[in-house]
């Protein structure tokens, strides 16, 4: 019997994260509490603070404060991103578990940066005064590269 190559989930992950742009995030409910809310929520990424070398990036988000998102992360800040690609029934995905916190003002200019570059459209309200960027830090990496390969990664 042939035996399959090992797939490296961290590789998954990391191509998922960097290679798409939207993913659907969920947030804990403030309207109804212990619920998750989630929604397509576009994302950028930017490299995890002093660790360059790190497979996994930081997503990052722009949220209006009148979103629901915004006003759910000011009650709490843990969320899961679910990221996926591929076809229905091979398709990878990963879900991020982390807290998103607001981006501090010395980090918005990377942060605008990253985001414009995926995102050029946001052009048009990026500089809107209730706009404001979200950072995740994860805090767990759930990854499903096909039949069989899934699993934890350290992060």
């Amino acid at each position: 019997m042939e035996s399959q190559p090992k797939v490296d989930l961290a590789e998954v992950a990391a191509a998922l994260i960097n290679n798409n742009s939207t993913g659907a995030l969920a947030t804990v409910s403030v309207k109804h509490e212990g619920f998750p809310f989630a929604s397509q929520s576009p994302y950028s990424v930017i490299e995890q603070a002093g660790d360059p070398s790190a497979k996994l990036q930081v997503p990052i988000f722009l949220f209006s404060d009148l979103s629901v998102h915004s006003k759910n992360l000011r009650n709490n800040g843990k969320a899961t991103l679910l990221i996926q690609s591929g076809d229905l029934m091979e398709q990878s995905r990963v879900s991020l578990m982390g807290n998103i916190q607001r981006i501090e003002e010395d980090a918005v200019a990377q942060a605008r940066k990253s985001y414009l570059a995926r995102h050029p459209n946001a052009a048009q309200w990026i500089s809107f005064g209730d706009f404001n960027f979200y950072a995740m830090s994860i805090v767990d990496c759930y990854v499903v590269a096909g039949f069989g390969k899934a699993g934890w990664v350290n992060v």
